[in-house]
């Protein structure tokens, strides 16, 4: 078996941590009032399956990294807008508007549900910088390797 280089160890690490951050708060929302909303639910089940995108990206990386690399942007887009809206809640009020109760209603001020949507939308940001690098670094090596054979 092969030593995983540089690159494959930066991708299966950033999948790995937005896994960890992600894991951090979604069983206490899952266990709120949270998914019971017509739009923060859908927003947990897109945040559930970018998790099980970013687990399956995980050890396809060692082995078939672009497929990886897909899978980690995929994972980063569906968790994003989860991210979004405890960092902007005002922003999804004003745009989906909808009747807002609880501990939404008054959910202007930086806390600590802000620090660990800051800290996760930073995690994805460094690993979709990553996936995308792994198709500009493939697509270099199978030029020069094009241009080598003919």
């Amino acid at each position: 078996m092969r030593k995983p280089n540089k690159d494959q160890v930066w991708q299966a690490g950033g999948c790995i941590l937005c896994i960890a951050v992600l894991w951090a708060r979604l069983d206490d929302l899952g266990n709120s009032e949270f998914v019971g909303g017509w739009l923060t639910g859908r927003l947990f089940e897109m945040a559930d399956f970018g998790s099980v995108l970013f687990l399956l990206a995980f050890p396809l990386t060692f082995f078939f990294r672009r497929a990886a690399a897909v899978l980690g942007l995929a994972g980063c887009l569906l968790t994003c807008p989860l991210y979004l809206f405890f960092l902007f809640t005002f922003i999804f009020r004003a745009i989906f508007g909808g009747e807002w109760k609880g501990m939404w209603a008054p959910f202007y001020s930086w806390n600590a549900w802000k620090t660990w949507a800051m800290t996760g939308t930073l995690t994805l940001a460094s690993t979709a910088w990553v996936c995308v690098r792994t198709f500009s670094v493939a697509s270099k090596h199978s030029t020069l390797d094009q241009v080598a054979g003919s």
